[in-house]
């Protein structure tokens, strides 16, 4: 087949006959477009982690995420999908490819007489709320920000704040995914699959995987689940000691109302209870919060900057901002009872304020007083004798920040069947769960010290009762044998599907590989980046063309079998591997260093 560098109009490539027949698309007798940036930098919304990706990828259709993968796989490369970063640990970062679904966020499908809308998989959360909003829905159940891409929510096990629904997953009723192997399949929850390429025993073991899919059995392309007529939010907010939270916590706190979450201040001695219940009510007008201010943002953040110099400011900082915050309230009742009605998604959402890190773990609800206990009484420097923790925290002391997010979360009925739930589900298992996060915030971009220790010291306390931590939070002394403890067979079940439908590792990134996987990933070793550098600053490299290019950069080989290189911002494909880009902007062609050797020819140019 020889190549034709004018099938497509918003493209022109030069390469070899062998990245020709990957590319082209016999149904449009066009070429597919690769649109792929070499100098993509990548870095989480908590800025905690960062990655210098070797190819970002922004695809604009399926058949260009199949030829991605298609390449991928001849390049032996690893592909991580990324939505909004807004997971604060390392799940997203990687040195291999990386694919945006940014440009996947259509609507796909909306049925009214079942409440079922299709969406695309990168489309965001707040996105969808206007989305159904028009349609007078809404989901019923939210974590506590929209930011996230639908896919992202689902594959991390996001989850609410109820004791009526668990994960916000289980609204979802089907989703498709691309396999490493290019089929493109729509998985049901019954376990029926289209096309029917499983039998209904693995189409489910397939959907119980993906809906919990830490980004490593394929890309979920499009995600269709249950929303419920549009509702409102009556809520009501009041302010406890810690001993009236927990000598009330089956029969005032948790179990009243179909919402509830409760915020602690472990230096205050007080806790926020909000709860919530669904309303045909009109919304009132939103009390006013001090942090939502200018200045009320940027004074906390200034007091929480200046425990990073001295530390032992922070109870007087969390009691300054508590009172700010919730002064009034106090002077107006004892309790600091307020009311009002929002909508569902207010309602259910906070203000993260800063860049953060997120440390949360599920532990059973009906442990959640004893462990709050202990965690108050050793973050106050008490004696061991009243919280059993085997650290010191009265001679190095260290401090948490506030408050402490305390929300509850159950699988609504018809969800609880163990084979139903997601395989990696966080949920404990049978029994109402108690979801405890330990927030650190990053002030103006500066770490505390002793956090370590801090989520030392959590983390021992979580697996004392049996904890299962978020999967996309800031857990730290967590190794594969604790995940093979939690999650037993589960695990062994969900690693099964992923090496059958994945089986080369394609999407095997780095955290599975550390923290699930057995042994080492023979199947695809990322190739490490080697610079060669000649002549000072430049590099020659010989190219299969038997022409040189000279760089003022050095040329990064990205894997020898496929003998792919790169250099400044374009790159040649060449002997049984090549390919053909369409950059994201334009400036980016521009900025090629590249001189070449006028006695061979381009393998490859950006027009």
């Amino acid at each position: 087949m020889v190549f034709n560098p004018n099938a497509h109009s918003r493209w022109v490539s030069y390469t070899t006959d062998d990245i020709a027949e990957l590319s082209y698309d016999p149904a449009s007798t066009t070429h597919i477009p690769f649109r792929a940036s070499l100098n993509h930098f990548h870095r989480n919304w908590a800025h905690i982690h960062s990655s210098r990706p070797q190819l970002f990828l922004r695809p604009q259709s399926l058949e260009e995420l199949q030829f991605i993968i298609k390449l991928a796989g001849k390049c032996r490369k690893k592909v991580t999908v990324v939505g909004s970063s807004h997971s604060p640990n390392a799940l997203t970062c990687t040195p291999g490819w990386m694919v945006s679904l940014d440009d996947f966020q259509d609507v796909l499908k909306v049925n009214e007489d079942s409440n079922e809308i299709t969406v695309q998989a990168g489309i965001r959360l707040y996105q969808i709320h206007r989305v159904l909003e028009g349609l007078g829905w809404a989901m019923p159940n939210l974590g506590t920000i929209s930011e996230q891409s639908i896919s992202g929510a689902i594959s991390t096990a996001s989850h609410g704040s109820s004791l009526h629904h668990g994960l916000i997953s289980d609204d979802i009723t089907a989703l498709t995914i691309l396999l490493s192997n290019g089929d493109h399949i729509k998985c049901f929850r019954d376990g029926t699959t289209e096309p029917k390429l499983f039998d209904e025993e693995d189409g489910l073991s397939l959907f119980r995987a993906a809906l919990v899919s830490l980004g490593a059995l394929g890309i979920i392309t499009s995600v269709t689940f249950k929303a419920q007529k549009s509702f409102n939010l009556a809520w009501t907010q009041s302010l406890h000691p810690h001993t009236e939270i927990i000598t009330h916590w089956n029969s005032r706190i948790f179990g009243v109302a179909e919402y509830e979450r409760v915020w602690w201040y472990p230096y205050t001695g007080k806790a926020l209870h909000w709860s919530a219940t669904p309303t045909d009510l009109p919304p009132t007008p939103a009390p006013a919060k001090w942090f939502d201010t200018t200045i009320g943002y940027h004074l906390n953040q200034i007091m929480l900057l200046a425990t990073v110099y001295i530390p032992s400011l922070t109870p007087l900082a969390e009691k300054a901002m508590f009172y700010m915050q919730y002064g009034r309230q106090l002077h107006s009742s004892p309790d600091g009872i307020t009311t009002g009605v929002s909508t569902s998604v207010d309602g259910m959402s906070m203000n993260c304020l800063y860049r953060q890190y997120v440390n949360e773990w599920s532990i059973p609800l009906h442990q959640g007083p004893e462990f709050l206990h202990r965690l108050q009484s050793w973050l106050n420097g008490k004696p061991y004798d009243i919280h059993k923790i085997p650290f010191d925290n009265t001679t190095s002391k260290v401090y948490a920040h506030s408050p402490i997010e305390v929300r509850p979360s159950f699988p609504a009925q018809g969800n609880r069947s163990a084979e139903l739930r997601p395989y990696l589900d966080t949920h404990q298992k049978d029994v109402p769960s108690l979801y405890i996060n330990a927030t650190i915030f990053r002030p103006y971009g500066k770490d505390i010290p002793g956090r370590g220790k801090l989520y030392e010291v959590f983390e021992w306390l979580m697996k004392e009762y049996g904890g299962k931590p978020h999967w996309a939070k800031n857990w730290s002394t967590m190794s594969r044998r604790d995940f093979r403890s939690i999650y037993g067979q589960e695990l062994e079940k969900w690693l099964e599907v992923r090496r059958r439908v994945d089986g080369e590792g394609v999407f095997l990134n780095d955290f599975v590989k550390e923290y699930l996987e057995d042994g080492e990933d023979e199947e695809l070793e990322e190739a490490e980046s080697m610079f060669e550098k000649k002549e000072g600053a430049e590099t020659v490299v010989e190219t299969a063309a038997k022409g040189k290019w000279k760089g003022k950069q050095p040329m990064r080989r990205l894997s020898e079998e496929s003998d792919i290189t790169m250099t400044g911002s374009s790159a040649s494909f060449h002997g049984s591997l090549a390919g053909s880009y369409e950059h994201l902007r334009a400036s980016e062609a521009e900025m090629s260093f590249l001189e070449v050797d006028r006695d061979s020819p381009p393998p490859f140019a950006v027009l």
